[in-house]
C-alpha cells in the first residue's frame, strides 16, 4: 500500500508537470496560428487506473499503470520530436527571410544612387 501511495505521488508529479506542458504547448499552438501552423498535442495519465491501483493493487494493474506510463512518455518523446522539427523548419524560414530583407535592402539602395 505504501508502495503504490508513493507511486501515485510520483504520478501525481507527473501529471503535474504534463499538464505545464500542455499549457505551454496551448501557448504555442495560439501563436503558431498567427503563421498558419497547427499543432495538436494531449497527454492524458488515466484515473481510473488510480483507483484500480490502490484497490486491486496486483501485477495486472501495476502492468496497465506502467502502460500509460510508457504511452504518456511515447506522447511526449513523439511531442518533442514534432517541436524540433517545427522550430527547425521557422528558424530556416526566418533565414531566408532575413537574407531577402537583406537584398530588397540592397536593391532600394542601388535604386536610391542610381536615380541621383
Amino acid at each position: 500500500m505504501v508502495s503504490t501511495a508513493m507511486k501515485h505521488s510520483r504520478l501525481d508529479e507527473a501529471k503535474k508537470h504534463i499538464h505545464q506542458a500542455q499549457n505551454k504547448l496551448r501557448v504555442f499552438q495560439d501563436e503558431l496560428l498567427d503563421i498558419k501552423h497547427h499543432f495538436d498535442s494531449t497527454i492524458e495519465v488515466g484515473g481510473m487506473l488510480t483507483f484500480a491501483d490502490y484497490f486491486f493493487d496486483g501485477l495486472i494493474v501495476d502492468w496497465m499503470v506502467h502502460g500509460k506510463i510508457t504511452q504518456s512518455y511515447d506522447q511526449t518523446s513523439q511531442i518533442i520530436g514534432r517541436v524540433s522539427r517545427l522550430l527547425g523548419s521557422l528558424r530556416a524560414q526566418r533565414e531566408q527571410m532575413e537574407e531577402e530583407l537583406l537584398s530588397v535592402k540592397e536593391e532600394k539602395k542601388n535604386l536610391l544612387e542610381s536615380s541621383i
